[in-house]
């Protein structure tokens, strides 16, 4: 019933067609114009976090920090020269410029660390000061003996009690715990350890300077500054914070552009000849978009040539092609204007998505145009030939398309985000593809006929040679009724049962070799999967100040309380040993003590005043003279409170609505773009503990981490969904073990080689080509449904035949589905480059399988007689 529901369906619409063409043309192509205006607003998005559920804890973490910061990064600018006067002046004049734009809070390039120097002792843990109160008196006993022999030979017989001095003072370990800025902490200890410049705390990945390096003149101590001994250049920083996140493109973008046109109108090589600088940082992100835009028009370039080519071997004529393609153009157009009223954005897994629907959209108007040819070369009508390829290849389409988009659909069983849209997405491609070629092809098809078919009687009684030239050349662009040409790719073949047999045999020994094939692994190093650097060149790191960075973690605690809680927990971490991954972290603690905490160290520092003061210290060696004499000067402060910092340190902890104290920053000593590391510090530190409740905290890592264990978790379901949804769709369709057989027993086969052949050739898997799965998977069941239903049309013994005509629609359209995801081989970005590996892989396997163990699997488990299925 519903077979000849639609061969009265397919007839109606082919023969309104037929009589009157220019509605439904003109009906579409309005359509087609709509929603390509649509879709030119799309956006690409390629912030990571849109990827995952808008309830993961790392993606809600890392919004609330920027709705309390305005802004977790920095912008900066990088600059470098072998002058530190020149970095310092191009430092001076671009802050001052900075400063008038609108939208910047702050602007930073020095660190004063007077205040710091000043209050000094009071920054030291209690426990310090009373191990320097303890030295000093020991100090001033063991003068006093050495001054009296006869106290000396009393106590000779005690080597222990040996002072030790000021040796060894502070205790590095305990300062870190203290979560003072790493900088800060170094720049005291340089003060008190005078023979050492580079304190033990200062854990950093840059190299030690040498006795060779430059001395930074005294007058920028405080300059975010550092020396770059591998370049033999200074390297200087300025930081901006901004009203809004780096993850806003579109800003990003023309904060970009403005810091750029910044740096060109101050000239750096006014400053100094060897002078670079350069717009640094998280703002430079947006970079990547555009770079994506720029992989998506070569990927889409490179794909429509290839489909082009193979298309006009296939077609041999230009309205051929014209024919095929129009559809393939509408499809495309809904489908961006769709996605832009559903989501109003693309991101990294969906901005290919013209290539796809390029590459997974054409084989319907391929098969449709195909079997049309074939029947015009039986002798059928050309309207006649139109209705049965739309009747006879209209289940197989239907089918085809049902399995790619029940896969696609299959993607919305898991929890990951980006699987879900990319599923929605390449569905709406592939059901506006089938429709668009249903609809658009037999009105445009008969509208060209028309026109050819009247010039060539307009100029069929003539002589003229140029006049006959042009009825050539309306032939091959527009052929009338009487000429056929196209639809055939592979020639007709004489296959014997035998060449059959060894064929199919042949495949089965090549899957047995595949078993000692490495396995393939799994790609969890985000900066593999990236596009080609974006960076500044500019290694501006040791500019910014030791063990820190310009996108740190961001702990959201809700008091000031609750953040000297996490304090005092994190402080605990730097047991014995401290905890591996925790470089260094700094609350409202760091900065200002409480009010009970510098009370107890004012009154261990007054009895260190008076130790100080005693006789019996004049005499002691000269390096311990300078110390105690650095320390009689920082040895008496006054208490302060947060309104005394200077005036960076009080930004770097006041939020955006001017509250401060309740947030902090911790810095990891790991790889971020890692999400094997990123993981096991977000297990570490995602979420710390207090008094008053779990406290959150925020970073970019963290997204990578929830990335890939969420892709890797669904990614075992997924595949099992794809595979049950492609069965339910198989068993629909052929109602029967045979087609069942064929299509499970091909998934397995293309799943495996597809596998393995990736562990030969060293290819990874990944969050960008596990998507593509189900689509290669889908695509290629389609080509089985295809070929089995032509089988079981034609019978046993007639595989040169299934070949010659179905093989030749499906090798045409499997190789279009390749070509469409071969653009993307060729593009910078690495995360979509291995996804065109691993598609063209898949897709290429699929095609072998084919065409080798396909035909003699289906001949020995289909009927010899032919079966009508319609």
């Amino acid at each position: 019933m519903q077979d000849k529901l639609w061969q009265r369906t397919a007839r109606a619409y082919v023969e309104f067609s037929y009589r009157h063409p220019w509605p439904p043309i003109l009906i579409f192509l309005a359509l087609g114009l709509i929603t390509l205006y649509l879709g030119t607003g799309l956006r690409i998005e390629t912030d990571l976090r849109v990827l995952l559920p808008k309830k993961t804890p790392s993606v809600q973490a890392l919004e609330e920090s920027e709705r309390r910061m305005g802004s977790t990064d920095l912008f900066t600018l990088a600059i470098q020269a072998p002058s530190a006067e020149a970095v310092a002046a191009f430092q001076r004049d671009a802050a001052a410029a900075l400063s008038e734009w609108e939208g910047v809070s702050w602007v930073q390039f020095d660190q004063e660390r007077g205040f710091f120097e000043e209050k000094a002792l009071l920054y030291m843990p209690l426990g310090e000061l009373e191990d320097l109160r303890g030295r000093i008196s020991d100090l001033v006993g063991k003068t006093f003996v050495e001054r009296n022999p006869f106290l000396l030979d009393l106590g000779d017989d005690d080597e222990d009690s040996e002072s030790q001095g000021l040796q060894g003072w502070p205790d590095t370990l305990a300062l870190r715990r203290q979560g003072l800025p790493p900088d800060i902490v170094a720049a005291l200890l340089a003060k008190i350890n005078t023979h050492d410049n580079r304190s033990p705390t200062e854990e950093t990945s840059a190299p030690r300077a040498d006795a060779e390096d430059p001395v930074r003149p005294d007058s920028l101590a405080s300059r975010l500054m550092g020396w770059d001994g591998s370049r033999g250049a200074w390297v200087g920083v300025v930081l901006a914070q901004l009203d809004q996140p780096s993850t806003n493109a579109q800003f990003a973008q023309g904060i970009f552009e403005k810091g750029e046109a910044l740096i060109r109108e101050l000239d750096p090589g006014r400053y100094h000849p060897e002078m670079i600088a350069r717009v640094a940082g998280a703002y430079r992100n947006f970079s990547e978009i555009k770079q994506v835009n720029t992989d998506m028009a070569l990927a889409g370039t490179i794909s429509f040539l290839g489909v082009s080519i193979l298309l006009f071997l296939f077609l041999r004529r230009f309205i051929n092609f014209v024919l095929v393609m129009s559809p393939i153009f509408i499809a495309s157009f809904w489908t961006l204007g769709v996605t832009y009223l559903i989501y109003g954005r693309l991101t990294l897994l969906t901005a290919f998505i013209l290539s796809l629907v390029l590459g997974l959209g054409i084989e319907y108007s391929i098969h449709l145009f195909g079997r049309w040819a074939e029947e015009r070369r039986k002798g059928q009508h050309s309207l006649e030939a139109m209705v049965v390829s739309l009747t006879y290849t209209g289940r197989a389409l239907l089918s085809g398309a049902a399995t790619n988009i029940f896969a696609m659909l299959s993607l919305q069983a898991g929890n990951f985000t980006g699987f879900k849209e990319y599923g929605i997405v390449v569905s709406l491609g592939i059901a506006f593809c089938l429709i668009a070629s249903w609809v658009v092809i037999p009105p445009l098809f008969f509208l060209f006929t028309r026109w050819g078919t009247g010039l060539e009687r307009a100029f069929q009684n003539t002589d003229n040679r140029v006049t006959r030239s042009l009825v050539g050349l309306c032939r091959f662009l527009l052929p009338g009724e009487s000429l056929v040409s196209g639809g055939k790719l592979l020639p007709r073949l004489r296959i014997s049962g035998k060449a059959l047999n060894r064929v199919g045999y042949a495949g089965l020994a090549f899957t047995c070799l595949l078993l000692f094939t490495p396995p393939a692994q799994f790609e969890n190093d985000f900066r593999n999967l990236r596009g080609e650097s974006t960076g500044a060149g500019i290694s501006y790191g040791r500019a910014v100040g030791s063990g820190r960075n310009t996108s740190p973690s961001i702990i959201l605690g809700h008091s000031v309380e609750q953040m000297r809680q996490v304090h005092d927990s994190l402080a605990a971490r730097f047991g014995s040993p401290p905890d591996s991954m925790l470089q260094s972290f700094v609350t409202i603690s760091s900065f200002v003590p409480t009010e009970e905490e510098q009370s107890e160290k004012i009154e261990v520092l007054e009895e260190i005043n008076e130790l100080l003061d005693a006789r019996a210290l004049a005499n002691v060696d000269g390096d311990t003279r300078e110390k105690l004499d650095l320390l009689r000067s920082y040895a008496s402060p006054r208490p302060f409170d947060f309104s005394d910092l200077p005036e960076w340190a009080r930004r770097f902890l006041t939020e955006a609505d001017g509250s401060h104290g309740k947030i902090g920053y911790m810095y990891g000593r790991l790889q971020e773009s890692d999400a094997i590391e990123s993981g096991k510090f977000q297990d570490r530190f995602g979420t710390l503990h207090s008094e008053s409740g779990p406290v959150q905290v925020a970073s970019s890592g963290f997204i990578y981490a929830d990335v890939v264990r969420m892709v890797k978790r669904d990614g075992v379901y997924l595949a099992l969904a794809t595979v049950f949804f492609l069965m339910i769709i198989t068993w629909v369709d052929m109602r029967n073990w045979r087609g069942m057989a064929s299509v499970l027993g091909f998934i397995l086969l293309s799943g495996f080689w597809t596998y393995a052949l990736m562990g030969l050739f060293g290819l990874k898997l990944g969050m960008f080509n596990l998507v593509i799965i189900p689509t290669i998977l889908s695509v290629s069941v389609d080509s089985v449904i295809h070929m089995y239903h032509r089988r079981m049309e034609l019978g046993a013994g007639k595989i040169g035949e299934l070949i010659h005509t179905t093989g030749s629609a499906v090798l045409t359209g499997t190789l279009t589905n390749a070509f469409g995801f071969a653009g993307l081989c060729f593009v910078n970005h690495k995360g979509l480059q291995t996804l065109g590996y691993m598609a063209t892989l898949g897709i290429a396997s699929g095609l072998v399988i084919l065409f080798t163990i396909l035909p003699w699997f289906l001949e020995r488990i289909c009927p010899k007689e032919p079966v009508r299925e319609y």
